[in-house]
């Protein structure tokens, strides 16, 4: 268990002003795992990303963001 510093409260949002998503982790996840090579981190920033995430390109760098 990560044992976080008391005097800083846990923050679980703010990645270009969009919070963390119910289902972005999954999304993300199921990219990841439907691919044979290493995922580059181009998977979440180039055109098809807006098509594979259902999102528009600013969250899918949040998602990004989100799942690493």
């Amino acid at each position: 268990m990560i044992q976080l510093p008391s005097d800083i409260p846990p923050q679980f949002s703010g990645h270009e002003t969009f919070p963390l998503r119910q289902l972005w982790l999954r999304k993300a996840y199921d990219v990841v795992t439907q691919q044979h090579a290493p995922v580059s981190r181009s998977v979440f920033a180039d055109e098809e990303a807006i098509v594979r995430f259902g999102v528009g390109k600013n969250m899918a760098m949040s998602i990004r963001f989100w799942a690493s």
